[in-house]
């Protein structure tokens, strides 16, 4: 995990098991996809250097989870981030890309 991701780690995480064979100091795990969502709504970046930014990836989840409600996306980052402030960035983030899914 790079040190970009860590500032978005919450403590409710739900992760998931890989189908990789697991190893006695080694254990490969996924975070499942709403906790994938929200982690990607909460950084919400734009593209830019070195980076396409979390548009792309949050508007897959979204399709790949059947998510068309911006109210829905909400209840997944509160679930996830509840005891931390949610920027208004990623309000207007969640808003723009359900528009662009309707």
């Amino acid at each position: 995990m790079n040190d970009g991701v860590k500032g978005y780690l919450s403590e409710a995480a739900e992760m998931q098991a890989l189908p990789f064979p697991e190893f006695t100091h080694l254990r490969l795990q996924a975070p499942c996809p709403e906790y994938l969502l929200a982690m990607k709504c909460m950084a919400a970046r734009i593209p830019g250097y070195g980076t396409g930014g979390d548009r792309e990836d949050v508007l897959f989840l979204l399709r790949h989870l059947g998510i068309q409600d911006a109210d829905k996306v909400m209840e997944i980052v509160q679930h996830y981030y509840g005891t931390q402030p949610i920027h208004v960035k990623t309000k207007y983030f969640i808003e723009e890309i359900i528009q662009e899914l309707s």
